[in-house]
């Protein structure tokens, strides 16, 4: 590694994918990168683009980029201009893209999740692992000032050993436009808002506990939209993590008809032998400590380019990825394990999930 060259070709593949957020934007405004090559959705879905053609979405969006269009996925992975891929391909279809993009030796940018299922998961961090590449998955909530300061007090030893996490996580301000909930859906991203929203609780929780959850226990509900309880899709989940040691996290998120503008909320507790810290969103941040309340800016978009800025630096250098694929694997096992908890009425390990072939 430490070879990404200045400026560095960004290759997009998917695009307008429902739930894809394309972090190419954030790389375009970069002077040490370029996107240089966009392709459409590998295997177009109806649902997922949500009616939109596909090569006709690409096009516009490589005309906003001033970048080439490209018809097929795999010329944009093995162009010799292209250095990293943002792959933006919704979850069923991002183990294909990843294992070409590592038989090409380029590095990914992957918004959420590796995968729909575990298989295609495991598929991910193997092709990455074998392949000696970096991957950053998109858990952009561990960037936001509050929460930044918050694990900075942590590892200073500021509450001591961390004892008990609560962190809820919720999305409001009633529907996504446009969007229904569907059985395809649901099969192409592998859940509802545990899927979607946990991950950025868990990714957080995932860097005050140092080991892995030995169980875990979930109770999910769709109790919001009709057209999730159609799909089998939650729209609220909470799931209680039990860690090594006797550590405990308990994570409450989903997607709400409540809540005005912004619609991002969280509440982050931290409870230590020492004390304790708290994080709050969104407007403005708080972060609470012994001695008093500061308040930070939320800048949602400042946590991206962060993250983005991170990912790079450290490609660069040649140093691990903050948030590499075997984060997003854990993280992944978390929320199938609480799919199978609710399911089955009780505690559950990650090993039992992984065997349920979720």
């Amino acid at each position: 590694m430490g070879s990404l060259p200045e400026p560095a070709g960004v290759g997009v593949v998917g695009v307008g994918v429902r739930g894809q957020h394309s972090y190419e934007v954030w790389l375009a405004e970069r002077s040490d990168c370029r996107v240089v090559a966009v392709a459409q959705q590998p295997i177009p879905s109806p649902v997922m683009l949500e009616g939109k053609d596909p090569a006709g979405c690409a096009r516009e969006w490589a005309s906003k980029l001033g970048a080439e269009f490209v018809d097929d996925w795999r010329e944009v992975i093995a162009r010799p201009d292209v250095h990293l891929i943002s792959l933006m391909a919704d979850p069923q279809t991002a183990p294909m893209v990843t294992e070409e993009a590592t038989r090409c030796g380029k590095p990914i940018l992957r918004d959420k999740h590796l995968a729909a299922d575990l298989a295609g998961a495991r598929q991910v961090l193997e092709d990455c692992e074998a392949a000696g590449l970096e991957m950053l998955v998109t858990y952009n909530v561990r960037y936001l000032a509050a929460v930044q300061q918050l694990l900075l007090q942590l590892r200073s030893g500021a509450i001591g050993r961390p004892l008990s996490v609560t962190f809820v996580y919720l999305v409001g301000g009633g529907p996504l436009a446009g969007f229904v909930g569907t059985r395809e859906y649901a099969q192409r991203v592998g859940g509802g808002e545990m899927t979607c929203f946990g991950s950025y609780a868990l990714d957080v929780i995932l860097e005050i506990f140092p080991e892995l959850p030995e169980r875990v226990t979930a109770s999910q509900g769709t109790l919001f939209y009709k057209d999730y309880a159609q799909a089998g899709l939650e729209d609220l989940s909470q799931a209680t993590l039990r860690f090594p040691g006797g550590g405990v996290a308990h994570v409450l998120t989903g997607r709400t008809t409540t809540n005005p503008a912004p619609a991002c909320y969280f509440h982050l507790d931290v409870m230590g032998e020492k004390g304790f810290l708290r994080a709050l969103g969104p407007e403005p941040q708080h972060l609470c400590f012994a001695d008093g309340v500061q308040a930070v800016p939320w800048e949602d978009a400042a946590a991206v380019r962060a993250m983005v800025e991170d990912f790079l630096v450290r490609l660069r250098l040649g140093l691990p990825s903050p948030i590499p694929a075997r984060r997003g694997y854990d993280v992944l096992r978390i929320v199938k394990a609480a799919y199978l908890s609710h399911a089955q009425g009780r505690a559950v390990t990650l090993e039992e999930a992984e065997a349920a072939g979720l």
